[in-house]
């Protein structure tokens, strides 16, 4: 399997490197016409992480430079350092993915969604709810044309749908 090439990416040495082109209309602005930084790393798929993030971030970085208004070129010089200090230093290798993780964050969603729909029909049992919401439901079941005593005949799955169409 071979890998497509990541835009901006180089190899200098055994130092991977971010090689990444200003916009035409900030030439004058920036000085030049690309920016050139190392990304202090070896490891090709740490270099490959980075050099993608720094060509999305780059833009805004360039838009909010230009927003500034007057800036002088060391002063963007230095946002450009600022720049690539910060994204090589908050680079983390995320966790891997443990097989069957996904089927846990499922369970887990799923079992907190349980835990809401019983604080939910707690809430209903008791019925202390102030008058402004008692009225805002009571104007969204007259939109819908159900009466309020309908959602009580029904089963609590019953119940739940018909509150989803209220919202």
């Amino acid at each position: 399997m071979t890998r497509r090439r990541v835009p901006y990416l180089m190899l200098r040495g055994t130092t991977y490197q971010v090689r990444l082109p200003i916009p035409k209309r900030m030439h004058d602005l920036f000085g030049r016409k690309e920016i050139q930084r190392s990304l202090h790393t070896r490891d090709p798929s740490v270099a490959r992480c980075l050099a993608l993030q720094a060509g999305s971030r780059f833009i805004d970085l360039c838009d909010s430079i230009v927003a500034m208004g007057e800036v002088s070129e060391s002063d963007i010089n230095k946002l450009i350092d600022g720049f690539f200090r910060t994204l090589v230093a908050n680079h983390s290798v995320p966790d891997p993915v443990e097989p069957g993780a996904y089927d846990w964050d499922m369970n887990r969603q799923s079992a907190a969604a349980e835990e809401m729909q019983a604080e939910l029909a707690a809430m209903a049992a008791h019925r202390d709810y102030s008058s402004d919401i008692k009225q805002e439901a009571s104007n969204l079941l007259d939109a819908i044309g159900t009466e309020p005593a309908d959602l009580t005949k029904c089963p609590p799955s019953a119940t739940m749908r018909q509150i989803g169409k209220i919202a």
